[in-house]
């Protein structure tokens, strides 16, 4: 699936995220949809923060290892998870626009172009939520 992203990153992934009920199947993972569980982010020196909103406790660091106008390139704190070439996992954060992204793998991206992605997610404060 190609993904092409426009401008802001940085200021664009403070928020609170989930699956885009316009683009995912009903059965992908139905309980990460706003108004119940989601995703929140927050930059604060350097870092992204993340925590699951019903699992407060829960709270993921990430280092920013580098930034564009597109895209964060993060690499979690005491990753584990390993990618197809053996190194830590390292996650894109990619950018359609100021509401939408999805996480790209490094190990995704070949010569430039993104084989891969999880489902697009949403900005929940611009979602209705019944």
């Amino acid at each position: 699936m190609p993904l092409t992203a426009h401008a802001g990153a940085l200021d664009w992934a403070n928020g609170e995220w989930a699956l885009d009920p316009e683009k995912v199947d009903n059965d992908e993972n139905p309980d990460f949809r706003c108004g119940k569980k989601t995703l929140k982010t927050r930059i604060t020196g350097g870092n992204v923060y993340r925590a699951w909103v019903d699992d407060e406790k829960h709270i993921d660091k990430a280092n920013i290892i580098s930034a564009s106008n597109t895209a964060l390139t993060i690499q979690y704190e005491g990753e584990e998870r390993l990618m197809d070439n053996g190194k830590p996992h390292v996650w894109l954060m990619v950018f359609l626009d100021e509401d939408h992204f999805a996480w790209v793998r490094e190990d995704w991206v070949v010569d430039g172009n993104i084989k891969g992605s999880t489902s697009i997610r949403v900005r929940c404060e611009n979602v209705g939520v019944s």
